[in-house]
């Protein structure tokens, strides 16, 4: 029986693998690859998926639980995809800002209105839900990865992270229980960053609430002055939505390898984290908050 013939595609990941996967050729598991066009999509590939295309990953991971890899695998590239439409969604959004704020600045001109004007621009609406709308898949994948590794059904990053907790909590056998004690305290520690994404995505995406309540046009607060970018409010904050998609395309991928390294390194020994780091780290940058006495948004 004939050796089935490596494709191309196949042969140049091989020969390229410890430089763009960091994993030697005699290590690699599958030639699964995503573009590498920036530093956000490197750390997808480099990061995420060549940690689960080393054979020491599948070897621990079916010793451990027979048939884990593959699935977990599975999830892996789904959610890595799912990042990757993130920062699609996120240079989008950087490459038409301008000129949509231009083409916002034009109908104000034409306006001549003594009053504060706004304009919405559905090409980068699209792209603010677009990216939310895609965390929240990577979070349901994450979800599916860690389910598929420690032996429980779960589909969904369901209610914020907690039916993932509950179900580390009570669904593992008492030798795992001491080991996920790390990453049960970093899904909680960080709780109130992924709630404000998807309570966002759920406003917008699901038309949770009104649509202008929830996100601003481009508008002005003087008259000829230069248009501000969008802005949107979730959870009594007013952020800028051009912090909003450097966030979370930043969070997003550090978030999903640091919990993907973490439940590793707790069955994988040498395998070592740092716990979300300085190189993506981003906190919202709040503009204004809401004065829950008043109901006023006041200026921070």
């Amino acid at each position: 029986m004939g050796v089935a013939q490596k494709t191309i595609e196949e042969e140049w990941v091989e020969k390229n693998a410890p430089k763009i996967l960091g994993v030697d050729k005699k290590d690699l598991i599958t030639t699964q690859l995503i573009t590498i066009i920036d530093e956000y999509d490197e750390v997808i590939v480099k990061d995420i998926i060549g940690m689960f295309n080393h054979k020491n990953t599948q070897e621990i991971l079916n010793a451990r639980r027979p048939g884990s890899f593959a699935k977990a695998h599975g999830h892996i590239v789904n959610m890595c995809f799912a990042l990757a439409s993130i920062n699609v969604h996120c240079r989008n959004y950087f490459s038409k800002l301008e000129s949509a704020r231009i083409r916002a600045d034009r109908e104000m001109c034409s306006w001549s209105t003594k009053y504060e004007t706004a304009i919405y621009d559905q090409e980068i609406t699209v792209e603010i839900i677009g990216a939310l709308m895609s965390f929240k898949t990577a979070l349901d994948c994450l979800s599916q990865v860690l389910a598929a590794m420690y032996g429980y059904n779960l589909r969904t990053w369901g209610d914020n992270g907690n039916k993932v907790l509950k179900a580390l909590n009570n669904n593992l056998a008492e030798k795992d229980k001491l080991s996920v004690k790390r990453l049960i305290s970093f899904i909680k520690k960080h709780q109130d960053d992924t709630r404000d994404y998807i309570d966002l995505r759920d406003n917008l995406g699901h038309g949770l609430t009104e649509y202008q309540k929830t996100i601003s046009g481009f508008f002005q607060h003087e008259i000829n002055s230069k248009p501000q970018n969008p802005r949107v409010e979730v959870n009594h904050k007013v952020i800028d939505s051009l912090d909003l998609m450097n966030g979370c395309r930043k969070f997003s991928g550090e978030y999903c390898r640091e919990v993907v390294a973490l439940s590793l390194s707790d069955i994988i020994p040498g395998i070592t984290i740092g716990i979300l780091d300085n190189r993506y780290v981003w906190s919202h940058n709040i503009i204004a908050s809401t004065d829950m006495s008043t109901g006023e948004a006041k200026v921070v």
